[in-house]
């Protein structure tokens, strides 16, 4: 008899407890999406936004200009090689096609660039 009672007093104060936690949450989820929680965490996101826009422009700054200084050292050291390119002067470096160009685009292996004719 007195376990019973035990387990269902148990039983009874989890199920209590549970419900209030779960009523605590809910509470909390209700009031985020109510108009004064939405509009201030849009406030909030709408004041990180002008840093983050910066933080990706600085980012992209600095990773074109790695990826620029690495081309520019493979162009140098590929004319500078022996056996380089009839008349490539060292040191000077041609321009890289515009993009989109068909220099540019890669082509499938094993085929060649056509002349165009009219």
């Amino acid at each position: 008899m007195f376990k019973r009672a035990r387990w269902v007093g148990t039983g009874a104060a989890l199920g209590f407890g549970v419900s209030l936690w779960i009523q605590h949450r809910l509470k909390e989820v209700a009031a985020r999406y109510r108009p004064a929680g939405v509009a201030g965490a849009a406030a909030g996101r709408a004041r990180s936004l002008p840093g983050d826009v910066r933080d990706a422009i600085r980012e992209g700054r600095a990773t074109m200009q790695e990826r620029e200084a690495e081309l520019r050292r493979s162009v140098w050291a590929a004319e500078a090689a022996p056996g380089a390119m009839p008349g490539a002067m060292p040191g000077v470096v041609r321009p890289l096609p515009p993009p989109g160009s068909a220099s540019a685009r890669p082509r499938p292996s094993g085929t060649r660039r056509r002349a165009n004719r009219p």
